[in-house]
């Protein structure tokens, strides 16, 4: 059984008591007050220390680390855009990055704007088993456009075909997981270690364009602005109306929700970092609107031009 069954078993379980309020509302509680600090201690520090030993030649480093080394500084001094899928995301200048040939991390249901034009991005990413959810055939289709990079977590990998967990090209890397009740502090800069989650594939992404080497990183089609938000006790308020993607067929069954409090405090953990960086790594929004101010505001046509 691939981690994504299992995934998929348990999340089928815990529906039973998704009907009980005070019941899930407790369970949830201990889960994240509790459980889940723990459990992201213990997954960073094994993390770490197991690549620490593997660096230092007593572990032998396996196939997907080898692969991993491979991405480090390959990019040393770059520039990379990082396409989030809020509805400002325009094909017209997705259009204008694959003209200038710019290196894109792009994620999730990203292949639904691909009908729409020849940009795809260089290197793929996704944290969330959800994607596989009711049989969606976002990542087969995802692989078979034969991207420069796939970089997922291990749960997702294991849900890919066997010929493409094969490739030079795919490989995972190691989730630390954060709970709804801790702030997001700390930015990888290690991805063989682990990256950081911060309740958005976004700041995976940002983590591993400095792993990468990359100087400056542009966000576009990062809105931060959803239609159904997700509070720390799990209560979910929907906004009528309000798109939250750059397509209505993004999410037919309309169930994403985000946890918009928790990507501020990662994002702005890596505005931080990048100014503590000196100029070495920089992160700018070229977003045509939206509501994430956190970074600074600069303007796509203007970047494009300058590339």
């Amino acid at each position: 059984m691939s981690d994504i069954e299992s995934y998929q078993k348990w999340m089928s379980f815990k529906s039973y008591f998704k009907g009980i309020p005070l019941i899930s509302s407790f369970i949830r509680y201990v889960k994240w007050r509790f459980f889940w600090p723990v459990y992201s201690f213990a997954v960073g520090f094994c993390a770490k220390h197991r690549c620490w030993l593997k660096q230092k030649g007593i572990l032998n480093c396996a196939e997907n680390d080898l692969r991993l080394l491979q991405l480090r500084d390959s990019h040393k001094g770059e520039t990379a855009f990082i396409i989030g899928n809020g509805p400002s995301l325009r094909v017209e200048d997705l259009e204008k990055l694959y003209t200038k040939g710019v290196f894109c991390f792009a994620s999730n249901r990203i292949n639904v704007i691909f009908p729409e034009t020849q940009w795809r991005p260089n290197c793929y990413t996704a944290i969330d088993p959800d994607i596989y959810r009711n049989n969606d055939q976002t990542i087969p289709n995802t692989l078979h456009e034969n991207l420069d990079l796939y970089v997922v977590t291990k749960q997702i990998f294991s849900g890919f075909e066997k010929n493409f967990q094969k490739q030079a090209n795919c490989m995972w890397f190691n989730m630390k997981p954060i709970s709804y009740y801790s702030k997001v502090n700390e930015f990888s800069t290690n991805a063989m270690a682990y990256l950081m989650n911060g309740f958005s594939v976004t700041y995976l992404s940002m983590q591993l364009a400095y792993y990468m080497g990359f100087k400056k990183v542009y966000l576009l089609g990062v809105d931060c602005d959803y239609a159904r938000v997700l509070d720390k006790k799990g209560k979910v308020v929907q906004s009528e109306g309000k798109r939250s993607y750059f397509s209505d067929k993004y999410d037919s069954t309309n169930k994403n929700s985000a946890f918009t409090e928790g990507m501020i405090q990662a994002y702005e953990c890596a505005e931080r970092f990048a100014k503590d960086s000196k100029g070495r790594f920089s992160i700018y929004n070229a977003s045509r609107g939206g509501k994430l101010k956190v970074f600074d505001n600069v303007n796509f046509d203007e970047v494009i031009e300058n590339l």
